[in-house]
C-alpha cells in the first residue's frame, strides 16, 4: 500500500459524530494501532467498521479503506460510497488531505478492487456536500410487488 503523505493536519483530529445514514462515530487512530495503518475509523451501528488509511492500495489512490461487517453475516463490502463520503469530509475538515478532489480505493484485499473519484465541495470549515462517483456493477436485480406486500 502507498502510505506516503506529506500532509500536516491543520487542526488536531478528534472523535466526531458524522451524520451519514444511521450515523457513524469517526475516530482518529495511530498508524500502529489500525489494520491498515489507518488515519480514521468510522464506527457505525451493529458492529460495522469502516477503516481508512492515507495512501492508496495502488499509486492511483489517495486513500484505501475497508468496510467490515457491512453485509449480512459480517461480510466485507467491496466499495462503500456513503462511508467514503463521510471519510472524505472528515479528512478534508481536519486538513489530513491537501486536495478536496482525490481517488479513493477499496476492495483490493478481497479481490474486488474499486476506485472512485471523490470531491468535497466547500471550505474546510463549511463543507456543503461530498460527491462520490465511479463505475458500478449490478450484483442483484429484483422486483417489488407492493400490492401483494399489502
Amino acid at each position: 500500500m502507498n502510505r506516503q503523505s506529506t500532509v500536516q493536519p491543520e487542526r488536531s483530529p478528534e472523535p466526531v459524530w458524522c451524520r451519514r445514514g444511521d450515523g457513524v462515530l469517526a475516530v482518529p487512530v495511530r498508524r500502529e494501532v489500525a489494520d491498515l495503518g489507518g488515519a480514521v475509523v468510522l464506527q457505525g451501528s451493529a458492529g460495522r467498521v469502516f477503516e481508512a488509511a492515507l495512501g492508496g492500495a495502488t499509486e492511483a489512490g489517495a486513500t484505501f479503506a475497508r468496510h467490515l461487517g457491512a453485509l449480512p453475516g459480517g461480510a466485507e463490502d467491496p466499495f462503500t460510497g456513503s462511508a467514503t463520503g463521510g471519510m472524505a469530509a472528515y479528512l478534508w475538515h481536519y486538513g489530513l488531505i491537501d486536495s478536496p478532489t482525490f481517488s479513493a480505493e477499496q476492495g483490493h484485499w478481497m479481490g474486488r478492487p474499486g476506485i472512485a473519484t471523490v470531491e468535497v465541495v466547500g471550505t474546510r470549515d463549511a463543507i456543503e456536500t461530498v460527491k462520490v462517483g465511479g463505475e458500478a456493477v449490478t450484483v442483484l436485480r429484483g422486483e417489488l410487488d407492493l400490492e401483494r406486500a399489502g
